[in-house]
């Protein structure tokens, strides 16, 4: 009787972009707020 047959290797995962995906969310909503706070100032006080 020949070797058993192996299964073959799961195929490489290529792990998650985790750190590029909080720094986008973190500068989307830093300029976000600043964005938000500039309309809030012109609104109160040059309208």
């Amino acid at each position: 009787m020949g070797a058993a047959a192996q299964a073959p290797a799961p195929p490489q995962r290529k792990p998650l972009p985790v750190v590029g995906v909080l720094v986008f969310a973190v500068v989307l909503g830093l300029v976000t707020g600043v964005l938000m706070a500039g309309m809030t100032v012109a609104a109160r006080y040059f309208w």
